[in-house]
């Protein structure tokens, strides 16, 4: 089985691991995880790092990502989304009352660099366990604020009014992308604090990481030893990084450790090296005037 990564369309109520046992038994290899976590509720694209590929995964957790999310104002929940009862329900005048203007005024808050605090519900560590874990159990769990970006964060569809049940809530899809780290449930809730009337998702769908897009993504129920699609490791760290082109010295260079020499850009995000051949030999970051190696791959990446 070849070294790549498997651009899957998670469906709702799978977790990320459920996926990543799906594909162990699909590739016939145990070498495989997952860049950036999705929950169960949630859809969309998730990046599978099969055989040496798994050590990319490591450089793609942190690219920006792209979501299309549905957010309802008018209640907030335990764990800021559908999937938990309410806490406080605002009445029908109220959230009728709220206008387009006032939506988009309250969007403009959490555009650009904010700091956030994380769903209680994340799988952020407390002293050693998950927060979800502590909130299961009965804590009132409040994590510590933490910088994000957010570069886009607008209205795509009208609002809506939706009776559900006694209460009525008004609903919008939203476009957001973001950096690494951004909890989009955390979005919803704060915008719905912002607006006095409390807020949570009811459907998150992920559609990009970097450069890789879901419309190239495959299905579970495509998913056989004969069907799976993989993109070849090499090409994959083409698409998403800057590319370096190595010297056949160089690359024997790397491959012992040794530093090479600066080329190029002096920024310190990593780069993507390549032998004369067109095969990934590592990713490499700049250090002072020269470049020092992440990681090397093998020599073989078809392993």
């Amino acid at each position: 089985m070849s070294s790549g990564l498997v651009l899957i369309d998670k469906p709702s109520g799978f977790t990320s691991h459920d996926v990543v046992a799906r594909l162990r038994k699909v590739a016939g290899t145990r070498r495989v995880g997952h860049a950036g976590t999705l929950d169960p509720m949630a859809t969309g694209l998730l990046l599978i790092g099969v055989n040496s590929a798994t050590k990319l995964l490591t450089f793609l957790v942190g690219e920006n990502k792209t979501y299309e999310a549905t957010i309802r104002l008018g209640a907030s929940t335990i764990t800021d989304d559908k999937e938990s009862e309410f806490i406080d329900v605002t009445s029908a005048t109220d959230v009728s009352a709220i206008t387009p203007s006032q939506i988009e005024t309250a969007l403009a808050g959490f555009r650009g660099p904010i700091s956030q605090r994380p769903s209680s519900v994340s799988a952020i560590k407390v002293d050693g366990q998950r927060a979800y874990d502590r909130v299961r159990s009965g804590e009132d769990v409040k994590l510590v604020e933490r910088p994000v970006t957010i570069h886009r964060f607008e209205v795509a569809s009208e609002s809506r009014l939706v009776q559900d049940g006694e209460n009525t809530f008004l609903d919008f899809e939203a476009i957001i992308d973001c950096s690494s780290g951004t909890y989009i449930r955390a979005l919803a809730r704060d915008l719905g604090e912002a607006l006095g009337v409390g807020g949570h998702l009811t459907a998150l769908r992920r559609t990009k990481i970097g450069t890789y897009e879901v419309s190239t993504a495959q299905t579970l129920d495509d998913l056989t030893p004969e069907t799976l699609e993989i993109l070849d490791i090499s090409e994959a760290a083409r698409q998403q990084f800057t590319a370096r082109n190595l010297s056949a010295q160089e690359e024997i260079d790397l491959r012992h450790g040794k530093r090479i020499a600066q080329v190029g850009t002096t920024d310190k995000e990593p780069v993507a090296a390549f032998s004369e051949s067109g095969q990934l030999v590592g990713m490499v970051v700049n250090a002072g005037e020269s470049v020092k190696s992440l990681v090397v791959f093998a020599e073989e990446s078809n392993d």
